[in-house]
């Protein structure tokens, strides 16, 4: 939403003016520089906000906690080298069945990408017979309910998991990818890469990047990336429509891409097709095109 208002901008208004306008709505310009006025503004917002609210971030902050602590427990159990983790998460809204849908594509993952371990992350256990052939593969790992990272309300359970695949990427390195998200051929050679790993999210028809997309991602344990990305959350102002991507997709392009330990990936290597074409995976009549267009790719996110 934010980009296309931005398109519009600039078609009606001087670059110069556009320029200007971004000053009060961006946390970063595209050097990389932080917006210090608008990160001060949000912080003092979300300082003041928790203050009034302190048993809630600080029993948040205790179960964040004994999270990392739980994967840190996880991580020290395993001294192999190169070992190939899978991260996955589902049920920190309520308890739900997990559907044939995603059984289908989670053991695709298994069987392509051939990981040494999956780690289901979960806050509501999840139901149903294909939850039961799932467990069998994976190790279980409870997220105890939170409401705050640090002074940064998280009202959504979208919003937190954005937060906790950060957590599991930074304590435990491997690779993170959403639920529902089609893998076509092995990321061996993204596990050896030792650096963080993102792709482009880009519009149709779009020459401009939406942004670094969090819902496939490859890091070392305890990368400089991560933990810079999620140190910003001190300013996170996720309210549903205007700000709803920023931290997961906006954020990340100005904070990360030019890092040297970094690296960006076109969007046809896992977002290929994006949300606003999302249609063209329930037309058979595109069946084809489709095709033709993730051909090459490590996978493609399915827009759920």
């Amino acid at each position: 939403m934010i980009w296309r208002w931005k398109n519009f901008a600039k078609s009606i208004l001087s670059d110069r003016i556009v320029r200007r306008l971004t000053f009060f709505t961006t946390f970063r310009f595209a050097s990389g520089r932080p917006n210090a006025t608008l990160v001060s503004i949000v912080l003092t917002k979300n300082i003041l906000a928790a203050l009034l609210n302190f048993q809630s971030v600080l029993a948040s902050n205790r179960a964040i906690k004994l999270y990392c602590g739980r994967l840190r427990d996880l991580a020290s159990h395993d001294t192999r080298q190169n070992v190939k983790l899978l991260h996955l998460i589902y049920g920190l809204k309520q308890n739900e069945p997990i559907h044939y849908f995603h059984w289908a594509l989670i053991e695709r993952m298994i069987s392509t990408i051939r990981p040494d371990r999956v780690l289901f992350h979960y806050t509501y256990e999840p139901q149903g017979v294909y939850w039961e052939k799932i467990k069998k593969k994976v190790c279980a790992v409870k997220v105890p309910p939170f409401e705050y990272y640090g002074i940064a309300h998280l009202k959504h359970y979208a919003h937190k998991a954005d937060v906790v695949r950060l957590i599991a990427l930074y304590e435990m390195g491997g690779l993170y990818l959403d639920i529902d998200t089609l893998v076509f051929k092995s990321f061996d050679g993204l596990f050896s890469a030792g650096q963080l790993i993102l792709g482009v999210e880009r519009l149709r028809g779009s020459a401009e990047p939406c942004g670094l997309c969090n819902a496939a991602m490859l890091a070392p344990r305890n990368h400089g990336g991560i933990r810079a990305w999620l140190q910003s959350y001190m300013y996170f102002r996720g309210k549903a429509g205007k700000h709803w991507e920023e931290h997961s997709v906006r954020l990340p392009f100005n904070l990360l891409r030019r890092r040297g330990d970094v690296k960006v990936l076109d969007s046809h290597a896992f977002f290929e097709i994006n949300w606003d074409e999302a249609n063209l995976f329930f037309d058979s009549d595109q069946a084809a095109l489709v095709k033709a267009r993730v051909a090459g790719a490590y996978s493609q996110h399915l827009w759920e």
